[in-house]
């Protein structure tokens, strides 16, 4: 058998073993503490500043070794290697870089951030931004951009439709680093279009809009956040007529309902970055104080673009 047809897969191998070819021998680490902290490894020592302190680590198979000391704490933690990207980029040449970088510490990373609670002691670290100081204030300001609702406006069938444009603003408290208490008000409508722009509306339109007032406690979970709580509404449903460019004729007669509704909310973010949010606010509304008809079932359900920006740590 001629050589180079055994050399033909080595050299595929070596040329396009992904990790060995992108991945340093070093990665940088964060550290991130509750308070002013020494952090060593191996021969270096480095102090928090902001309580952050950033290390530049082997790759390797074994666990990095991480030792943090302060006035009132000592403490190692053990933070295992993954294999990174790079690695399973190797199935890009069908798996033969994965046999090339098997053994190789190039293979392994360890994540770019580590976040260290003491307070903690059944898991002092995390490795995502998932936790909070007790005692941390973040301003909620949120765009509800879609928009379905259901209501039952006085003496009228069940009205449903969906739309877009909102506004949502609120604190949040975090009373333990995983748990905040959500105070927020809002409004929320089904306009039909989607970004701005001068529309002309012509004959019968129907318009839902909806201001509410919630406090709820969440549990927030990795990159997650899910809520439970109450929540006070003032829906309305209209009925507009314009008769700007000769419109048809009039469906029924314009008409303005507004009624107050008492329920809950069940508020759930994904934290796609440390400030942005991506929400899916769920709010059924079952008591009417103000009309015959009590007890209705209605709800609201909206998509949400968020932000929250810390404003106070205790």
């Amino acid at each position: 058998m001629n050589i180079k047809y055994l050399l033909l897969p080595a050299l595929v191998a070596t040329c396009c073993s992904c990790a060995s070819l992108l991945n340093k021998r070093q990665k940088n680490v964060t550290i991130y503490t509750t308070a002013p902290t020494r952090i060593i490894h191996e021969n270096d020592t480095l102090y928090t500043r902001h309580n952050k302190a950033t290390l530049r680590v082997r790759r390797a198979k074994t666990a990095l070794q991480i030792r943090l000391k302060n006035d009132s704490l000592q403490q190692t933690i053990h933070i295992p290697p993954k294999n990174s990207f790079a690695w399973y980029a190797n199935f890009c040449n069908y798996g033969l870089g994965m046999l090339f970088d098997k053994n190789k510490a190039k293979r392994y990373t360890y994540p770019g951030s580590i976040y260290f609670f003491p307070e903690l002691p059944k898991r002092p670290y995390y490795t995502y931004p998932a936790l909070h100081q007790r005692g941390e204030m973040q301003l909620h300001f949120g765009l509800p951009h879609v928009n379905f609702f259901s209501l039952v406006p006085q003496q009228e069938a069940r009205q449903s439709n969906g739309g877009f444009w909102g506004l949502a603003l609120g604190m949040d408290y975090y009373h333990s680093p995983t748990r905040f208490v959500s105070l927020k008000a809002g409004a929320a409508s089904d306009f039909f279009i989607p970004f701005p722009a001068a529309v002309d509306l012509i004959g019968t339109h129907e318009f839902m809009y909806s201001y509410s007032l919630s406090v709820s406690d969440n549990y927030h979970w990795r990159k997650f956040s899910l809520g439970y709580g109450l929540s006070f509404t003032r829906n309305t449903w209209e009925v507009r007529y314009y008769d700007r460019f000769d419109p048809p004729p009039p469906t029924r007669e314009p008409v303005s309902k507004t009624h107050i509704a008492c329920g809950l909310i069940f508020p759930f973010y994904y934290h796609a970055g440390k400030k942005f949010h991506l929400g899916l606010n769920y709010r059924p509304t079952f008591y009417r104080p103000n009309l015959p008809d009590k007890f209705e079932y209605e709800h609201l359900l909206s998509l949400e673009l968020a932000w929250r920006i810390p404003v106070w740590r205790s």
